[in-house]
C-alpha cells in the first residue's frame, strides 16, 4: 500500500502540465539572473575591479540582465494568456532556452574575467 502511494504518476496530470513547468522554470531562471547580477556587482565592487575592463563587465551585466528580462516576460506571458483565456505562444520554450543560454554565457564570461583579475 505504501509503495503504491510513493510512486510518481507516469502520465501528466492535465494538458497544462508543460505550461506549469515552463512557468516554474522561467521563475527559476529569473531568480538565478538576479542572484548572478548581485554576485557580479558584489564581487567587482569588493575587489575594486581595477583590472577588469568596464566594457567587459557591462557586457556581462547586459547578458545576465537580458536573461532575466526574457524569463520574466515568459512568466508574464503565460499568466496573462491564461488569465484572459488565450493560448500561450508556441515560441515561449524557445525564448526560455535563449534566456538560459544568455545566463550561461554571461556567467561564463564573468568567471573568465574574474579569473584574469585574480591572476
Amino acid at each position: 500500500m505504501i509503495e503504491e502511494e510513493s510512486k510518481l504518476p507516469l502520465a501528466a496530470p492535465d494538458d497544462r502540465y508543460g505550461e506549469g513547468l515552463l512557468y516554474d522554470f522561467s521563475k527559476f531562471v529569473t531568480t538565478l539572473s538576479l542572484v548572478a547580477l548581485g554576485g557580479v556587482l558584489s564581487l567587482t565592487e569588493a575587489s575594486r575591479a581595477d583590472g577588469a575592463a568596464p566594457v567587459k563587465l557591462a557586457i556581462v551585466l547586459a547578458l545576465i540582465a537580458t536573461s532575466g528580462v526574457i524569463a520574466v516576460s515568459i512568466a508574464s506571458s503565460l499568466a496573462g494568456s491564461r488569465s484572459t483565456g488565450r493560448e500561450p505562444s508556441r515560441w515561449l520554450p524557445h525564448y526560455l532556452k535563449a534566456a538560459t543560454a544568455l545566463l550561461g554565457i554571461g556567467v561564463g564570461a564573468f568567471i573568465q574575467t574574474w579569473w584574469k583579475m585574480l591572476g
